[in-house]
């Protein structure tokens, strides 16, 4: 990620409500599973209504990138929140660190992925 990027990665965590996120980052199969979802991410929010939203923002974007845009049950959605706090990942900074790490995890894991895969194909 550039500077820009973290700009915008910042701006999102900040300025968008989760509902939002939630509806730009997931891939929903039918309307049930989205209501369910926006439904869950409501009882997050209650739940922990004191912090800030920056940290339940960080939790979705980092759900959508690991799940790869399928939105998890509440009880995952909670447990991740919970090791974000534990982890004392709870400032913008650290959790744009903490996205952008596993962005770049995913991606050499990709990458590795293909690698091998083509050396397979030249066995």
């Amino acid at each position: 990620m550039t500077n820009n990027q973290d700009i915008n990665l910042t701006d999102i965590l900040i300025n968008l409500s989760p509902f939002d996120i939630v509806n730009d980052a997931f891939k929903f199969r039918n309307n049930q599973e989205e209501e369910i979802s926006l439904k869950n991410v409501a009882i997050l929010r209650e739940k922990y209504i004191n912090d800030d939203i920056e940290l339940i923002n960080g939790v979705i974007i980092y759900l959508a990138i690991i799940k790869k845009g399928t939105m998890p049950g509440l009880s995952y959605l909670i447990k991740t929140y919970k090791d974000f706090k534990k982890k004392n990942i709870t400032n913008t900074n650290k959790i744009v660190n903490h996205i952008k790490n596993r962005i770049l995890f995913e991606k050499e894991r990709l990458a590795e992925k293909k690698h091998n895969k083509e050396l397979f194909m030249k066995k």
